[in-house]
């Protein structure tokens, strides 16, 4: 496996009290000595990210590969803050079912119903490597012939550390309608994440394409 796997992490924080957060037997000093603790055993991290994720275009006249992360912003559900960019790692269908529904006039429509799991990071905005608003390009050179035969095969990986052992919930729903027959809840389990560097990787060697730190320019 490419990385580092996110659920089995944020498994071991939430084990760790990372859903909770202080305490109520718990210092400040103590609390903070703990996700001090945390942090530094987790160390460097690295995450990849599913594929189709990231647009990855090519162009030949340029002979460079460029790849486009969009990042999103989440409703958390610990007193409602939100985050500015957040990047899915993995996801999973948790299940799915469905039934007949009916509208103000009793007319009734089949709908699809869904409960998902994700599973992210939250990029802290004084992270080494920043990301523009919503939208940000890294590009590479890469000849023709390479990028024809790897392109499908790349894969964007995020690598930094864990600002705090904590675990953010999330909860979005989407309520059916007359043009939208379906209702789905997707519940998100995100860490803070202190972005160091992007790596585009080959998903058939593992072996790093291009690395991007926080010294070289983002482009909007």
């Amino acid at each position: 496996m490419l990385g580092d796997s996110i659920s089995q992490l944020i498994d071991r924080l939430i084990l760790a009290g990372g859903l909770t957060g202080r305490g109520e037997f718990e210092t400040s000093d103590q609390y903070d000595a703990r996700r001090r603790a945390g942090v530094e055993k987790e160390g460097t991290l690295v995450f990849v990210l599913p594929p189709g994720t990231p647009d990855v275009t090519y162009s030949a006249d340029a002979q460079e590969t460029t790849i486009r992360l969009r990042t999103g912003h989440t409703l958390f559900a610990v007193g409602g803050s939100v985050s500015g960019n957040t990047l899915v790692v993995r996801s999973a269908l948790v299940s799915r079912s469905s039934y007949v529904g009916s509208n103000a006039f009793g007319v009734g429509k089949l709908m699809e119903s869904s409960v998902s799991r994700s599973y992210g990071v939250d990029v802290a905005p004084w992270s080494p490597l920043t990301l523009n608003e919503s939208d940000t390009a890294f590009t590479f050179s890469m000849d023709t012939e390479e990028a024809r035969a790897s392109k499908r095969f790349l894969r964007v990986a995020l690598v930094g550390k864990l600002t705090e052992s904590r675990v953010y919930p999330s909860e979005e729903r989407h309520t059916p309608t007359i043009t939208e027959p379906w209702d789905s809840i997707t519940k998100g389990l995100y860490i803070p994440l202190l972005l160091e560097g992007v790596r585009v990787l080959d998903s058939r060697t593992g072996e790093m394409v291009s690395d991007f730190t926080p010294n070289m320019k983002v482009a909007k």
